[in-house]
C-alpha cells in the first residue's frame, strides 16, 4: 500500500498542520484580547479615578455642583436687582443699536478718538455735536439705565443647556451697551459742568458691571471686568472736569472697596468647573454627543474619528477626572501668596500639554487669565486710593504729602500692587498727581499712565487727579 492509498486522516503532516493552525488561531485570539483587556482596564481605571476626585470634592468643597451653587445664592428682589434694570434699558434700545462699542455706533473710530482727548480737556464742538443726537435717540434707554446707580446688587437667570457652552448669555454681553450709553451720558454731563450728575452715571456704569453678580463662567467674569474698566476711565475724566462732593466720593470709594474684596476669579473658576462637570456627566450618559467636541472629523481624520468613538468610555471619564482635579488646583493657587503663584501657574500650564483631549479643550489659558485679573485689581486699587486722595484734598485744600497721610481717616491701609506686592506708588507732578501700579512688565515707569488699557511698554497702570486750577481746560 502506498501513501496515496492511506485514509486522509492518517496521511503524514495533517496533524502537524492542524496543530499549527490551532496555535495560529490561539495567537490571534491572544493578540485581539490584549487591546480589549487594556481597554477594559483603562475604562475601569478612569472610572475609579473619577469617583475618587468626586469624593474628594464632596469632602473638601461641599456644594460644588452647579445645582447646589444656584440654590445656595440668596434671592434679590426685582426692584433691587440691577440685572433687571439693565434688561429694561436694553428693551428700550432700537433694534439696530444694541452694540457694544462707540465705534460700532458711529461707524468710525470715535471711541479711540475720545480716549485720546486729554482728561481735563473739553470736547470740541464737532465731538459734542456728534454725541448729542445719539443720546437723544437713546433717551428712553438712558432713563432706565440711570436707575442702575442705586442698585449695587444684581444677577441674571440663565437657562443652562445640556452642553453648557450653548447657554444663551447674550444679555450679559449686551450689558456693555448699557455701560457705553452711560459713559456717553457722563461725558456730556461733565461737558455741561453737571459734575454730580455725571458722577451718578459713573456709579451706574459700575453697578452695570455688578449686575452680573457672581460670575457663572470666565466669560461672565471678563465682561464684568471690562465694564468695570469703562467706569473707572469715566470717573477719571469726570474728576478732571470738576469737583465731586465728599459724600459722593465716599459712597463710590466704599463701593469700589467692596468690589475689590470679592474673590470673583475664584468664584468664576469654581462655577465654570461646576458647569463643565455637568457637561462631562451628560457626555457620559449620552445626553450630549461626543461629536460636538470631535475635532478630528472636521479634518477628515477617519482613523482618529473612529478611535475616539471606540474609546469614548475611556476618553470622557479620564478627561472629566483630569479637568476637575486641574481646575481645583487653579482655584487653590489663586489664594497662594503672589511669590508662589507664578511658579504654581507655570506648573499647571505644563500639565495641560499632556492632558487628556477633552480636559485640554476646556481648560482656560492660565497666564492670560491671571494677568487680566491682576490688571483689573491694579486699576481698582489705584481708583480706591485716588478717591481717598480727592476726598483728602477737598477737606484740606492740598494734596497729601505721602499716602500714609490717608491712613488716619481715608484708608484703613495702603493697597498693595498686585504685580509686585509693594504698596501702590504715588507721584506729584506740576499739574496733577498719579497713583499707579508697575503693571505686568514689573517695571516702574514713574507713573507714565496712558489713556487706554493697553499693556504698552514704558507705561504703568494708574489713576490721575488734576490740580483744581488745571481742570476743565478748553478744547484744542
Amino acid at each position: 500500500m502506498n501513501d496515496d492509498d492511506r485514509p486522509k486522516a492518517a496521511r503524514p503532516g495533517w496533524r502537524k498542520r492542524l496543530r499549527w493552525l490551532g496555535l495560529g488561531v490561539l495567537l490571534l485570539l491572544l493578540l485581539a484580547s490584549g487591546p480589549v483587556c487594556k481597554f477594559l482596564y483603562d475604562r475601569h481605571k478612569a472610572q475609579v479615578e473619577l469617583q475618587a476626585v468626586i469624593r474628594d470634592l464632596d469632602e473638601h468643597d461641599p456644594g460644588w455642583r452647579l445645582e447646589e451653587i444656584q440654590v445656595s445664592r440668596p434671592g434679590i428682589p426685582d426692584d433691587e436687582n440691577s440685572g433687571v434694570a439693565v434688561m429694561a434699558a436694553l428693551r428700550c434700545f432700537p433694534d439696530n443699536w444694541r452694540r457694544n462699542t462707540l465705534d460700532d455706533w458711529f461707524g468710525h473710530p470715535v471711541g479711540e478718538e475720545l480716549e485720546q482727548v486729554p482728561r481735563p480737556q473739553l470736547l470740541t464742538i464737532k465731538q459734542y455735536d456728534e454725541l448729542q443726537p445719539t443720546l437723544r435717540t437713546l433717551e428712553p434707554a438712558l432713563v432706565e439705565a440711570r436707575r442702575i446707580a442705586d442698585l449695587p446688587r444684581g444677577r441674571y437667570t440663565l437657562d443652562w443647556t445640556d452642553d453648557i457652552i450653548g447657554t444663551n448669555a447674550g444679555v450679559i454681553q449686551d450689558a456693555r451697551s448699557v455701560a457705553v450709553l452711560l459713559r456717553l451720558d457722563a461725558l456730556l454731563l461733565a461737558q455741561n459742568n453737571e459734575i454730580e450728575q455725571a458722577w451718578t452715571s459713573n456709579r451706574a456704569i459700575f453697578n452695570t458691571a455688578r449686575s452680573i453678580g457672581e460670575p457663572d463662567t470666565l466669560i461672565h467674569y471678563l465682561v464684568r471686568v471690562a465694564i468695570r474698566i469703562i467706569a473707572l476711565r469715566s470717573m477719571e475724566r469726570t474728576l478732571a472736569q470738576g469737583q465731586v462732593s465728599a459724600a459722593s466720593l465716599e459712597t463710590m470709594q466704599r463701593l469700589l472697596e467692596n468690589e475689590a474684596a470679592l474673590p470673583l476669579l475664584a468664584e468664576a473658576l469654581r462655577n465654570e468647573r461646576a458647569g463643565f462637570h455637568r457637561l462631562f456627566t451628560n457626555l457620559e450618559s449620552g445626553i450630549v454627543k461626543l461629536s460636538e467636541f470631535d475635532q478630528t472629523s472636521s479634518k477628515g481624520d477617519f482613523f482618529g474619528h473612529a478611535m475616539l468613538y471606540m474609546t469614548q468610555d475611556v476618553v470622557v471619564p479620564s478627561g472629566h477626572a483630569w479637568y476637575l482635579c486641574h481646575m481645583s488646583k487653579m482655584i487653590e493657587s489663586i489664594s497662594l501668596p503672589l511669590s508662589r503663584q507664578d511658579a504654581q501657574f507655570s506648573l499647571l500650564e505644563q500639565e495641560v500639554v499632556s492632558a487628556p483631549l477633552l480636559g485640554r479643550l476646556l481648560t482656560p489659558a492660565h497666564t492670560k487669565l491671571i494677568t487680566a485679573d491682576r490688571r483689573s485689581q491694579a486699576h481698582l486699587r489705584c481708583a480706591i486710593v485716588a478717591l481717598a486722595i480727592e476726598h483728602y484734598r477737598a477737606e484740606h485744600g492740598h494734596w497729601p504729602t505721602t499716602l500714609e497721610d490717608l491712613t488716619r481717616n481715608y484708608l484703613t491701609e495702603i493697597p498693595l500692587d498686585p504685580f509686585d506686592r509693594k504698596p501702590l506708588r504715588f507721584r506729584q507732578r506740576v499739574d496733577h498727581v498719579v497713583i499707579y501700579s508697575v503693571g505686568p512688565d514689573g517695571v516702574d515707569d514713574d507713573g507714565n499712565v496712558s489713556n487706554d488699557d493697553r499693556a504698552t511698554p514704558g507705561t504703568d497702570i494708574g489713576f490721575r487727579l488734576w490740580n483744581p486750577d488745571k481742570r476743565r481746560q478748553p478744547a484744542k
